[in-house]
Order: C-alpha cells, then structure tokens, then sequence
C-alpha cells in the first residue's frame, strides 16, 4: 500500500476551521474516495469506499475534536485516510491529508489528493465567511 500527503495552509485558526469542517453534514464527499452512503437513519458519518476499478464497499468516518482530526477508511482497510488541522499561529492554520492506497497510479492518486484538500480548504474557508457577514446588517 502506498502512502500520499499533500497540505495546503488557510489563513484561519486552526479550531474554527476544523469546527466549520467537521460540522457539514457532507463532509465525506470532499475527502477522496468516499461518498455519503444511504442509510436509514440518514446518518452522515456512514460512508462508501469508491475506488477506481472495485466495486463500491462500507467504510467508516470518524471526527476527534480535541486532536483536530477526521479519519476514514474501508472496511477491508485497503483504504486508509487522515486529515489533520494544525495550529500554525494566530489566524493560520495548515490542512494536511494522508491516505493510504494500493491504486496503481501514483500520479492519478497524487492529483485526486491536490484536488480534494483544495476543496475542502475552499469550502471550509467559505462557510467560515458566510457566517461571519450573516451577523453584519449591511455596508459599512
């Protein structure tokens, strides 16, 4: 199995993103290769393992508070992933993701990793401004 990471740094504090990120309840579909799965109690932390070339398969998500952290992998542990908000000062702060896979395509799983903490670094950030000109009533 081989192991990427790829970072990327927001100018925010480390827990106001990680607070901004952990609750979208779709979160899953910005890390790579997972997908919210159905579920009846539509619960969003149960997740599917889409892999190029497999089947879809169960997975599971898991959020840490307190170290900052979202976790996630399939079943099987073929796939293994990890994101991690660390402090890098005031108002700053560094996503990084790892993930473990056996794809084959160093290059495809390189770029697929870019991309996703991208988003997820852009979506973050966005939530985080919408939020804070809601409270504003208008120009000032």
């Amino acid at each position: 199995m081989d192991t990427y990471t790829y970072s990327t740094e927001a100018d925010l504090p480390a827990d106001e993103f990680f607070a901004a990120l952990a609750e979208r309840p779709d979160v899953a579909r910005e890390l790579p290769w997972i997908d919210i799965a159905e579920s009846e109690e539509d619960d969003p932390r149960a997740v599917v393992v889409e892999l190029p070339d497999t089947a879809p398969q169960d997975g599971w998500l898991r959020a840490d508070e307190s170290g900052r952290s979202l976790s996630w992998g399939s079943a099987d542990e073929d796939y293994r992933g990890e994101l991690k908000v660390i402090d890098r000062g005031p108002d700053r702060c560094e996503v990084a993701v790892t993930v473990r896979i056996e794809l084959g395509d160093g290059d495809r799983a390189r770029q697929e990793l870019e991309g996703a903490v991208a988003a997820i670094a852009h979506t973050a950030t966005a939530d985080i401004d919408v939020e804070g000109a809601q409270g504003q009533k208008g120009w000032a």
